[in-house]
């Protein structure tokens, strides 16, 4: 994407202990912090500040919440992990695709109303993830790096298990003319980055 990026940061921390034997007690609250590009925001909620603490050698995602004045943003994230060790994570609730490339470098344009998410992330390390659930779209535009063409979307919702990303439901376009058959498909991700490896 190209347009520029504003934000802001800020908040309290605080801590005991050691830092070299990672087994100190550190306790983060972020009371501001907001993210504007295009015309889009994400912000931490008023009032409702982002809590992380690092614990008994882990990090933990205490209250880490995340809105935006349209509503396309309301997710929340909790778990824990470890530095290179196991983690488990879950993430819940609508997400605004204009920031999607900061965390998945899958898209070179995608934008939609809704994107409603359901994620549970565990592993024995941060290279070594699965990843089980489910996404809903709506109203949305997708151009990935594998396909040269945009998507149009009305509406879809997939499932992700045991690292097949089957399509559930699906209505859409491709080059102004309905896609069909696509229901029900499904696609097999690699173990490394899962990357499209199978399509069926």
């Amino acid at each position: 994407r190209q347009e520029r990026m504003r934000g802001a940061i800020g908040g309290q921390l605080t801590g005991s202990g050691t830092l070299k034997d990672r087994w100190s007690d550190i306790a983060l609250v972020v009371d501001q912090l907001w993210l504007e590009r295009g015309g889009h925001r994400v912000e931490a909620p008023p009032g409702r500040p982002l809590r992380l603490s690092l614990s008994g050698g882990a990090y933990r995602l205490d209250e880490v919440e995340l809105a935006s004045p349209d509503g396309r943003t309301d997710v929340r994230v909790e778990g824990w992990l470890r530095p290179d060790g196991p983690l488990s994570l879950s993430i819940k609730g609508p997400v605004d695709l204009a920031f999607a490339d900061l965390v998945v470098d899958a898209f070179e344009r995608a934008e939609a109303r809704a994107l409603v998410l359901d994620l549970q992330i565990s592993g024995m390390s941060t290279a070594a993830v699965d990843i089980e659930g489910g996404a809903t779209l709506r109203d949305a535009i997708l151009r990935t790096h594998w396909f040269p063409h945009e998507v149009e979307i009305d509406s879809a919702e997939v499932s992700l298990r045991n690292r097949l990303l089957r399509v559930d439901s699906f209505e859409g376009r491709l080059g102004g003319g309905d896609l069909e058959g696509v229901a029900g498909s499904t696609i097999r991700l690699d173990h490394s980055g899962y990357r499209p490896r199978d399509y069926d």
